[in-house]
């Protein structure tokens, strides 16, 4: 990386606490048992989404695959529903595409942020207010009642 005299935020000085920073976030990061926990679930939920439906030996929608209306027993750990769908098993195949559209749903919102924040800060004036009130109107809709 080369500094350029024209810009003193670019010294050498910055950039070494700009890495110290850094490196206390990846330290904290590391000690935080939340963040451990709270990866080891995402993980967890990944595996099972991903790899679960290999071990699923029968066709998890089929209607009237078991008896329906079934409690939770060794045989179906979350019981069976009306129409006789093991539980487990939907939970297990619903699960890769609950992530896949988390994940094109935070991509597409994250998309439209920098974008919308790109042309905010780019034109300024008008433009910025009005970008900035369309953004705090749609951050105020989820507290609405439904």
């Amino acid at each position: 990386m080369s500094y350029d005299n024209n810009h003193p935020e670019l010294t050498k000085e910055s950039s070494r606490t700009t890495m110290i920073r850094i490196l206390r976030l990846i330290q904290a990061i590391k000690g935080s048992k939340s963040f451990l926990i709270g990866s080891a679930i995402f993980v967890a939920l990944l595996v099972i989404g991903y790899i679960g439906p290999f071990f699923i030996h029968f066709d998890p929608v089929a209607l009237g695959t078991f008896a329906p209306s079934q409690p939770p027993s060794s045989k179906h750990p979350l019981g069976t529903d009306d129409l006789g769908r093991d539980v487990l098993a939907l939970t297990i195949v619903s699960l890769k595409m609950s992530l896949s559209i988390g994940l094109l749903a935070g991509s597409i919102s994250t998309l439209l942020a920098v974008v919308i924040g790109f042309i905010s800060g780019y034109k300024g004036g008008l433009i910025d207010d009005i970008l900035s009130s369309v953004t705090d109107i749609f951050l105020v809709i989820p507290l609405w009642p439904i």
